[in-house]
């Protein structure tokens, strides 16, 4: 029985190098490529090749519906398993865990200010805590003060918090041209499209009591767009200058508290402008 047991293994170990792509060595993952000698690729590299690279055969134009029918059924390593991942997966459910795996390289949140540190996620927060402790909050609350922002063109601010477990990226946007701030908290370390129940908050405080002025409460998007991309699009909110104004000291300056927390509530944003609230869709 014993022996038995160990050849069994033996033949899983063989059968999953059929599935090994020739070029880049990870597992295929379906749908499958071949050439007309059945040799199976990934099709990222198929896609690229001319000839297969094991017989320079032609590539194949019909499907390899029973390998993948046998692909499908076969546990899979994780690709991330040199860095830790420790998951098997059957074949047709090889990308979805890829996509979300905790061990999949992340590249610095803060590339924009030269860093080309990779990494996994549990490497990220040691990385960040020793190069950029100036620009991460460990904490889920934190007090802000912008000096004669309004006066500027353009001016383009981003920190991050490390909070609940969780990596988050803030920024702010003074534009004087549009007579706006926008302001936004994403996300960045879940791999997963499924959104959780993180918010955040932002509260602008008057310049000489520190008194809650105004206040919106917002969902956190999942998003790990460059900080580019995400001004481009709709996750965020935005503040009038003439808003800011009511808050800001004589010199243009800004206070404002931030904080994220964990709530169950619809996906709606509340804002508290003297006294008044105004309920509207966190989308709009």
């Amino acid at each position: 029985m014993e022996n038995h047991s160990q050849n069994a293994i033996v033949n899983a170990e063989t059968i999953l190098q059929f599935f090994e792509c020739p070029v880049c060595y990870n597992y295929v993952t379906a749908p499958l490529g071949q050439c007309v000698k059945g040799h199976v690729i990934c099709l990222s590299c198929f896609d690229q090749l001319a000839r297969c690279p094991v017989c320079r055969s032609r590539k194949s134009e019909v499907g390899a519906s029973v390998l993948e029918s046998i692909h499908s059924n076969i546990l899979f390593p994780c690709k991330y398993r040199e860095l830790g991942c420790r998951i098997s997966t059957k074949g047709n459910d090889q990308r979805q865990h890829e996509a979300i795996c905790e061990f999949a390289p992340l590249r610095c949140p803060l590339r924009q200010s030269n860093c080309h540190w990779e990494g996994n996620k549990h490497g990220l927060v040691e990385h960040l805590r020793s190069r950029h402790p100036e620009k991460t909050i460990f904490s889920n609350t934190q007090k802000f003060v912008f000096t004669r922002v309004l006066g500027d063109d353009l001016i383009l601010m981003v920190v991050l918090f490390h909070t609940h477990d969780a990596l988050f990226r803030a920024f702010w946007q003074f534009n004087k041209e549009r007579g706006l701030m926008k302001f936004g908290v994403s996300r960045i370390d879940s791999r997963s499209d499924k959104e959780d129940d993180f918010f955040y908050s932002i509260s602008l405080l008057d310049a000489h009591t520190e008194k809650e002025t105004t206040k919106l409460i917002c969902k956190c998007h999942i998003s790990n767009q460059l900080i580019e991309d995400v001004i481009g699009s709709t996750n965020f909110v935005a503040f009038n200058y003439d808003m800011l104004r009511g808050s800001a000291s004589e010199f243009g300056d800004i206070k404002c508290r931030i904080e994220i927390f964990k709530k169950h509530q619809p996906n709606s944003m509340v804002a508290t402008v003297s006294g008044v609230k105004r309920r509207r869709d966190c989308d709009n």
